[in-house]
């Protein structure tokens, strides 16, 4: 009777001491999630021609640098109406610069957009075309003819409402105006900023150099 006793319950111990399935095997492993969560936004983005090889390129502009050599007193001059920048290689085209936005169903209420400008050259005008070496600084305004000489901007684009002014040639804010502005949609937007330069029969040799900045800014509800 005590041996049985004793048999059942050293049998009783030793099933109790056997792992039980699956405990490790879950101890033992782990899930990873990775989750990003895109917000609607409106962001620039740059195309261009390689005209070595035809081929096509996109990026995120960087900026566009148009310049004139040679430039005789009397003569005005226009950028960005074609490929008369070299940016961002010798090879390669102006680049055209477009909004996209990824949100929006072209309603106001379903969010907008806006660009504003702003003269940055440097020097103690940030509106003027700084000289290199010792010549006056060329002013913004619209002149083209005379002895002064000026620069100008306009704003072109193939959606948006341009604002009042900014539609012809017109001097070059000096602090953060907005220029254009739209409903965001899907439809991408063609952004062209195009200027104007009069070299005055007054104005001295040298190499004048002048610069825009502008911002983007989206609002969605």
């Amino acid at each position: 009777m005590k041996k049985s006793l004793i048999a059942a319950a050293g049998t009783t111990l030793a099933v109790a001491a056997m792992p039980m399935a699956g405990v490790f095997a879950s101890a033992n492993s782990f899930t990873d999630t990775v989750q990003v969560t895109v917000g609607k936004s409106c962001v620039w983005q740059a195309s261009w021609t390689d005209s070595s090889d035809q081929s096509q390129h996109t990026g995120t502009p960087t900026g566009r640098t148009f310049s004139k050599d040679g430039v005789i007193p009397g003569t005005l001059l226009t950028f960005g109406t074609g490929t008369d920048g070299q940016t961002p290689g010798s090879s390669e085209t102006a680049p055209v610069i477009s909004m996209e936005c990824n949100g929006g169903d072209g309603t106001a209420a379903g969010g907008t957009w806006s660009v504003s400008a702003v003269g940055a050259s440097e020097g103690t005008s940030n509106t003027s075309m700084k000289a290199t070496g010792s010549g006056v600084a060329i002013a913004t305004g619209t002149a083209t003819s005379g002895p002064t000489s000026n620069w100008a901007f306009k704003i072109a684009a193939t959606a948006g409402s341009v604002a009042e002014g900014y539609g012809t040639f017109t001097a070059i804010p000096s602090s953060a105006t907005t220029v254009i502005s739209g409903n965001a949609s899907s439809t991408d937007v063609t952004f062209t900023p195009q200027y104007q330069v009069y070299i005055g029969t007054d104005q001295a040799a040298d190499t004048y150099t002048g610069k825009v900045t502008y911002t983007l800014a989206a609002n969605f509800q």
